[in-house]
């Protein structure tokens, strides 16, 4: 089997391993352009929340937030910003000064300041 002049150089200048990681490559990519194009004509349909969980987001955002008049010192650590230091003080300025009466008296507690008290807002209630 005679070989032209350019097969002879382009077998030299690629080791068969070489050849083969390219082929595998250029497989590769063909298979992913083909699958870029399918997916591009058949999108992926987003499922329909059913219509009785209309009322879940208000019952999950009232799940998630914490009572600050009912709350114990573990369960005030789980808001965000708010660790062991920061609860007991929440605590103990409860117990001192009687129940919260609106949010804003968070304010009051050492160490809590407008930038925690905001990241705290949505989360946080009085009941």
């Amino acid at each position: 089997m005679l070989m032209s002049h350019r097969a002879v150089q382009w077998r030299i200048w690629m080791t068969r391993r070489q050849r083969r990681l390219l082929t595998g490559l250029g497989i590769a990519g063909l298979v992913w352009l083909a699958a870029d194009g399918w997916q591009a004509r058949h999108p992926l349909r987003a499922a329909k929340a059913p219509p009785e969980a209309a009322g879940w987001s208000a019952q999950l955002a009232a799940a998630r937030t914490v009572d600050l008049n009912a709350a114990g010192a573990a369960e005030l650590e789980r808001l965000p910003g708010i660790g062991p230091g920061l609860a007991g003080r929440i605590v103990a300025h409860r117990s001192m000064r009687g129940a919260f009466r609106a949010p804003e008296e968070l304010l009051e507690v050492p160490g809590i300041g407008p930038a925690t008290y905001e990241r705290l807002q949505d989360r946080i209630t009085v009941r």
